[in-house]
């Protein structure tokens, strides 16, 4: 069964569908000591933002494709988030329906081990994968393509399912979904259709350093690189989350509790 935090949510370039809590990544994750800073943020929020801004026309152009998105946005994103990468054209026949875009690691010498490696094992370095679509694509339209009748969130669930061993023993838990606009996070062991997504153009403006910096924070290699418990940052954010809705729904429950008893001791002293 999935893990599931109740409720939608939308702030800024932040949008919640089951995976986080909105509450906490507005209040709590800008005051974690793994918030990406200002100063580290500053340099990268310029440089992307010259770089959409630049080929915008040609990214908003029907007769660019796929490839032209990835090319000219999501691999310079990728690169200043500190991931290394191994594209589909040189990953080996995996057990998925489809190959994913990218494989993405947090290290050097996984990226170096996994260029050699057959798919079992490639998939065991990967820290994440990463399904890519034209710029401003629909995330939510089914493919004619790759995988007639699969919505992309299917894609990236078959990913995750096949991202354990014989065993049942987890290789990564999270899986990135984006056209070049939005980027969505898919976690699993969460419910159907449930997913973050982070809004880094809204409309034709691109997002402001301060909400860059949560991008930063959940999109960059670091925030997946799995502990010796085997958890990463965002399974941490997810676990807060979870807490966080819990607490908020209890003192909620507390509070009309304590209406109720306001209320029908008034009724009586009447």
């Amino acid at each position: 069964m999935g893990l599931t935090l109740q409720g939608e949510g939308f702030e800024g370039a932040l949008e919640t569908r089951g995976v986080f809590s909105l509450a906490y990544l507005s209040r709590h994750l800008p005051i974690a000591s793994e918030f990406a800073s200002a100063a580290e943020c500053g340099a990268i929020h310029r440089e992307i933002g010259e770089i959409w801004h630049r080929h915008l026309p040609a990214l908003s152009s029907r007769r660019r494709n796929e490839a032209f998105t990835c090319s000219t946005l999501l691999e310079p994103i990728l690169d200043r988030l500190g991931w290394r990468r191994i594209p589909q054209e040189t990953m080996p026949n995996l057990t998925t329906r489809k190959k994913p875009d990218y494989c993405l690691f947090t290290s050097e010498t996984d990226y170096f081990a996994a260029a050699e490696a057959d798919a079992s094992v490639l998939f065991r370095l990967s820290a994440t994968v990463l399904e890519a679509k034209r710029y401003k694509h629909s995330l939510d339209q089914i493919s004619t393509r790759e995988t007639p009748g699969w919505f992309p969130s299917q894609q990236l669930q078959d990913y995750l399912n096949h991202a354990k061993d014989t065993s049942g023993r987890r290789f990564f838990n999270w899986a990135i979904l984006t056209n070049g606009s939005v980027w969505r996070l898919y976690a699993d062991r969460s419910a159907v259709g449930a997913y973050f997504a982070f809004h880094l153009v809204k409309g034709n403006q691109f997002c402001s350093l301060e909400e860059f910096r949560t991008f930063v924070t959940l999109f960059r290699a670091s925030a997946f690189e799995r502990h010796q418990t085997g958890s990463c940052f965002l399974d941490s954010v997810r676990e807060q989350s979870l807490r966080f809705q819990a607490q908020l729904e209890e003192n909620l429950r507390d509070r009309i509790f304590d209406v109720l008893e306001d209320l029908g001791t008034g009724f009586v002293d009447r």
